[in-house]
C-alpha cells in the first residue's frame, strides 16, 4: 500500500489504484476515461482543482513555504542538484528565474525522487508542458509563498485547434495540446525591424505593433496556464 500523501488521498477519494512511481498527471487523465469525464464536465473541473490543492500542498511539505528562508532555498536546489548554491536570497531568487522545471515533476520527485528534467528555455518547458498536460493554474488555493514566487504565466498565441486539444478556458490542457511561451512581452516588440530603411521604426510604430500582437494573443491565450520557474 502506498504511504499516504495528499496525492494518493485524493486518488483514494475515487476509488483509483494510485501508484506512485507513475506520474500524477498521467493517472489523472486515466481517471477522467475511467469515469467518462467529458472536457466540460463540472465534475471533472473539481477534481482537477482539488488535484491541483493535493500537488500544491505536497509541494509545501517537501519543499517547503517561505521563500525568505535560506534553508528552504537550500533544500529546493538540492534537488535540482545545483553545485553551488548562492549565498543570499537575492541570488537565490535569481537563480531560479533561470531555471526551467515543470511543477508537476518537482512534485513528482517529492514521492519517488525521480530525476527532474530541466530545460534550455522557456518554449521548451512550455511545449513539453502542453504536450504532458502538466499545467498549474496561478491561483491555486493552496499554493504557499514559496510555490507562488516561482511560478508564472505561460503566455503565448496557441498553435493547433483549441477544441480537439482539450483547452478548456485557458486553465486546462489534456497530453498533446502545444502552445508557444513568450517571456518578456516587453522584449519580444521594444526593438522592430523597420523593413524599408533597415533600421528600427520609431517608439509609436512599434507601440502600434505591440497592440497588434497583444489583441492577437489575446484571443488565443492560455494566460492562466502556469508552468514552474518562469518568473
Amino acid at each position: 500500500m502506498p504511504v499516504s500523501t495528499p496525492i494518493y488521498n485524493f486518488f483514494e477519494s475515487y476509488g483509483y489504484g494510485y501508484n506512485p512511481n507513475r506520474e500524477t498527471m498521467a493517472q489523472f487523465w486515466h481517471l477522467c476515461d475511467e469515469r467518462g469525464w467529458g472536457k466540460f464536465d463540472s465534475e471533472k473541473k473539481e477534481a482537477l482543482n482539488n488535484l491541483r490543492d493535493a500537488m500544491a500542498i505536497q509541494f509545501n511539505l517537501f519543499y517547503g513555504t517561505d521563500e525568505h528562508d535560506p534553508g528552504v532555498w537550500e533544500k529546493f536546489f538540492t534537488q535540482l542538484r545545483v553545485e553551488k548554491i548562492p549565498a543570499t536570497l537575492k541570488e537565490c531568487k535569481d537563480l531560479s528565474q533561470t531555471i526551467y522545471v515543470n511543477i508537476c515533476d518537482l512534485v513528482d520527485h517529492s514521492i519517488k525522487r525521480k530525476s527532474i528534467q530541466i530545460f534550455k528555455t522557456s518554449e521548451e518547458l512550455a511545449k513539453y508542458s502542453r504536450s504532458k498536460g502538466k499545467i498549474f493554474p496561478v491561483k491555486q488555493a493552496s499554493a504557499g509563498e514559496l510555490l507562488k514566487f516561482l511560478l508564472r504565466s505561460m503566455v503565448g498565441t496557441y498553435e493547433g485547434n483549441k477544441t480537439s486539444r482539450g483547452l478548456e478556458g485557458g486553465h486546462e490542457a489534456r497530453p498533446g495540446g502545444r502552445g508557444r511561451c513568450c517571456n518578456n512581452f516587453n522584449k519580444l516588440t521594444s526593438e522592430v525591424p523597420n523593413m524599408e530603411t533597415g533600421g528600427v521604426q520609431t517608439t509609436r510604430t512599434v507601440k502600434s505593433h505591440r497592440r497588434k500582437i497583444k489583441s492577437s494573443m489575446r484571443r488565443s491565450s492560455f494566460d492562466n496556464d502556469i508552468v514552474l520557474l518562469l518568473k
